[in-house]
């Protein structure tokens, strides 16, 4: 098995950075994709962390460009 990772560090969006004077703060994760069956909306939805609805008007493409509708999230 081969694995390509395109940043100096393993992971996904969400990551616990501890490298400012040993304080710990955590990056990534600005919008969630999918709510429904969504781990990361379960979990904000647990700690209590205001979730907002986008705007019908705001444009949300995928990675390919493609435009995404309130039916595909």
């Amino acid at each position: 098995v081969v694995v390509l990772e395109a940043r100096d560090r393993i992971g996904g969006r969400c990551w616990t950075d501890d490298t400012l004077d040993g304080r710990v703060f955590d990056l990534g994760a600005g919008w969630i994709h999918g709510v429904v069956g969504n781990p990361m909306a379960e979990l904000a939805r647990r700690f209590n962390v205001d979730l907002y609805q986008a705007p019908p008007e705001t444009l949300i493409h995928d990675c390919r460009g493609r435009a995404i509708t309130s039916d595909d999230d």
